[in-house]
Formats: structure tokens, sequence, C-alpha cells
């Protein structure tokens, strides 16, 4: 019997192939669909009716410590989105290099600025990103070749079809 493992630690959080680092100690990343892929809809006779929605949307909340240089990164693209009339969005890859766990975002742009809070303390900034064109995988710590390939296999899927190529 294997012993699995999972450590914050080993959570990568990629914006345009660079390290986001400076995490919030509280809690590192959550990353959350959108909308449900079905809506669906009963019928008097009971039966249900669903209907498929093609929304690849996802909200990532990233809390970086205020001491974090990386608030820096997510301020510029911030004020590049909204000063250069949109051109701010980047890819966006959260990971856990221990486990098979991976969210992958071809367009994303900061939805949010967190607020400017000074105390007597280091502050947590939350910063919303908005992602389309994402997919994800939630999986476990089992890092067998299988794992690995079915969740690119899935990223990538996921990515295509919300591009309109699948």
């Amino acid at each position: 019997m294997s012993v699995l493992s999972y450590s914050p630690t080993e959570v990568s959080v990629l914006v345009l192939g660079f390290p986001i680092e400076g995490f919030s100690t509280e809690q590192i990343i959550t990353v959350t669909k959108d909308e449900a892929p079905f809506q669906y809809q009963k019928a008097m006779g009971g039966e249900i009716s669903r209907l498929l929605r093609k929304d690849s949307t996802f909200t990532v909340n990233i809390p970086l410590a205020q001491t974090s240089p990386s608030n820096d990164i997510f301020t510029a693209l911030h004020n590049a989105d909204v000063l250069l009339g949109g051109i701010g969005k980047f890819n966006l890859i959260v990971k856990d290099n221990l486990g098979t766990s991976l969210f992958f975002s071809a367009n994303s742009w900061i939805e949010t600025l967190p607020p400017l809070v000074m105390t007597n303390q280091i502050e947590t900034r939350t910063w919303q990103i908005k992602c389309s064109l994402a997919s994800v995988t939630i999986g476990g710590n089992d890092k067998s070749l299988i794992n690995d390939l079915l969740g690119i296999g899935g990223v990538v899927g996921g990515v295509l079809s919300g591009a309109g190529v699948l």
C-alpha cells in the first residue's frame, strides 16, 4: 500500500509562464466553475430535460500576502487591461506538483482589484481572476503515468472544446 502526500508548498501558479509567489498563510487557491454544465427542467409527467451549456468560465481566487511581489504583477496586468482597452489577458496554470490536480486557462483577466488594507499586521490581498477557455482536472495524489496522461488529456480536451475546436 502506498502513502500519498499533499503539500500546499507544492502548488504552483503560473501567469504568462512566470511563477506567482507569496501566498497568504490562510488559504492558497480556490478554483470555481461559474455555471453548472447542465440546466434541467422537470415536466409535469416526471420527465427531466437537460440543456447543455457550453460555458468554460471559472473564477479563481488567489490570496497573496500584502508583501508578495506578485501583487505587482497582478496590478500591472489589471492596469494594462483597463488603460489599453482589454489587452491585459493572460494564461493561467494552477498545478498540484505532488498530484494530478490541474487547472489551465488560455484567456484570463483580473476581475476585481482587492481592497487596499493597511493595518498593524500583514494582510491578505485576494485577487479574483475570471477565466474562459478553461479546463480543470480535480485529481488525487497518485502520480502514476496513466493519471498524468488522463489529466493532460482532460485539460487539453476542455480547452479545445471551449474554443469550439471539438
